[in-house]
């Protein structure tokens, strides 16, 4: 999503007019591919962080396989879940963190879960509110510390952008409450929309984004499986982002299917609609 009134601007010195168009072209080309190859090099670092973290995390075993089944706030300071938890939810297994009883779901060929890394824009759970097995009202607090060298910074400057992936609260905490557990099919996710409000200023690097997410009701369409949300972003006690009235869901291959989608092309008035 894009703020209303933010302007694009493009450099409109990369083709001078007193320079031949076929060597600022290479120019082009080159810088495209140095910034390539830059971004090629910080995502492997971020692979070798990640391999190193896993590594350290299978050395000392499962940290927190009891974790979320205690309270709805952390204890003595401590998070409900921690960063290597959620890598571990993210590429690992769910058992690993939600408990033996979410054993059945590793062995599916497809089941929820956070975006791995460098996508993955979520450093710790420290409120998780709701009963796994029971679709009803829920709730999770999940913060993110933006890193000094994010590599989706610039100057400092933070896409408003990465507000909005509250989604990914959305998943963990649909996860958390069962939406794997004997589900009648596979089932992909999708957010379907809401009311989104953007307040100023932009997130910084070096910042906390917490993330406030409150599942309101859950709504059975056959196999597919429909919530209602709200969600809440701050950056320290500045609000950056807010989405009311939103639904998201788990649906299946069929489903997905079926819908039309967006067409390219919209129908005239006088078109017939179907």
């Amino acid at each position: 999503m894009q703020p209303h009134g933010e302007t694009i601007v493009l450099d409109e010195d990369v083709a001078p007019a007193h320079r031949p168009a076929i060597p600022a072209a290479g120019r082009l080309g080159s810088a495209v591919a140095r910034a390539h190859l830059a971004a090629l090099s910080a995502h492997h670092a971020v692979q070798e962080r990640v391999l190193r973290e896993l590594e350290a995390a299978a050395a000392s075993g499962p940290a927190a396989a009891s974790g979320p089944a205690g309270a709805s706030g952390p204890a003595a300071g401590r998070p409900i879940l921690d960063e290597a938890d959620l890598l571990e939810f993210a590429i690992g297994k769910a058992a690993n963190v939600f408990g033996p009883r979410f054993a059945p779901v590793d062995e599916l060929p497809g089941r929820t879960r956070l975006p791995a890394p460098p996508f993955l824009f979520a450093s710790r759970v420290t409120r998780l509110e709701g009963t796994t097995g029971e679709f009803g009202p829920a709730a999770i607090t999940v913060e993110y510390d933006i890193p000094h060298d994010a590599w989706f910074a610039v100057d400092g400057d933070v896409s408003i952008g990465l507000a909005t992936e509250a989604g990914q609260s959305c998943m963990l905490l649909a996860a958390y409450l069962g939406v794997d557990l004997d589900r009648p099919a596979e089932r992909f996710f999708r957010l379907l929309g809401g009311d989104a409000v953007f307040h100023g200023p932009r997130p910084r690097t070096g910042q906390t984004l917490r993330y406030d997410t409150e599942i309101e009701s859950f709504t059975a369409l056959g196999d597919n499986l429909v919530f209602a949300f709200r969600t809440t972003c701050h950056a320290g006690d500045q609000p950056v982002f807010a989405l009311h009235g939103a639904r998201a869901g788990f649906f299946t291959r069929e489903a997905l299917d079926a819908a039309g989608g967006s067409s390219a092309h919209p129908p005239t008035a006088d078109a017939p609609r179907p």
